[in-house]
């Protein structure tokens, strides 16, 4: 009986450091591609595209219409690197961990640990 305990114990200690030693997989940054959509804040809707090659296209959208800015970003890690410009000025960085990436959400984390979930716009020329 004390050795099938001991046994046990054994397995479970094995298994419990092999789960700390796993590694988070890598995110696949293919999924990053397309245009992201944020919740509607104070009357302002917000999304930003991100296109292949590390371009970035920022759309605020309220009663007055949309406002564009471009800019760029890039992922090192789970580290998500955005930068907006605006008349050939960065007017904004922005890093955020990415906490999650399925093929249609896109969670980020904030350096309080504050998350903020976008969805994958969709395809409105699909039907």
């Amino acid at each position: 009986m004390t050795k099938t305990l001991l046994s046990i114990l054994s397995a479970l200690v094995a298994l419990t450091a092999s789960a700390q030693d796993k590694k988070p997989d890598p995110l696949d940054a293919k999924k990053l591609s397309g245009t992201w959509e944020a919740e509607e804040r104070n009357g302002v809707r917000a999304a930003v595209t991100l296109m292949e090659g590390g371009e970035a296209l920022f759309t605020f959208t309220d009663r007055g219409g949309a406002n564009l800015a471009a800019g760029t970003y890039r992922l090192d890690g789970a580290k998500l690197h955005l930068k907006m410009v605006i008349d050939d000025v960065q007017r904004e960085y922005w890093e955020r961990t990415v906490a999650r990436l399925t093929d249609t959400e896109l969670v980020l984390r904030d350096a309080n640990g504050t998350e903020r979930t976008l969805t994958r716009a969709k395809n409105k020329d699909k039907k």
